[in-house]
């Protein structure tokens, strides 16, 4: 798997940076979110758990997506303003267990 970074874009109001990718995979299935989310934290210099892959997309029988990601400076901004969809995918929560008698 080979990670290009195609744009970054500083977004100040929100305190951070979304970042546009290219993966070049070759032979293999679309990567996984994080495996993605490491290779991003390599090449920016980030920690991976202020990354959040926001999409990641592969067009029927290529072996290249494009994706978009954002790369937070904190993890309380990154709490506050990411769907909680978004870090259940990317493992950043955990999903809660319902307990007995719960709807």
């Amino acid at each position: 798997m080979k990670l290009l970074i195609e744009s970054k874009e500083e977004n100040k109001l929100h305190d951070k940076i979304v970042v546009g990718f290219l993966i070049e995979h070759e032979g293999l299935p679309t990567p996984p979110r994080i495996q993605v989310r490491e290779e991003l934290a390599k090449s920016l210099k980030k920690d991976k758990e202020l990354i959040v892959v926001q999409t990641i997309r592969t067009s029927y029988g290529r072996s290249k997506s494009v994706g978009k990601a954002h790369v937070y400076s904190n993890k309380e901004t990154m709490m506050k303003n990411e769907p909680k969809y978004l870090l259940l995918r990317n493992q950043i929560i955990k999903k809660e267990e319902k307990k007995e008698g719960e709807n």
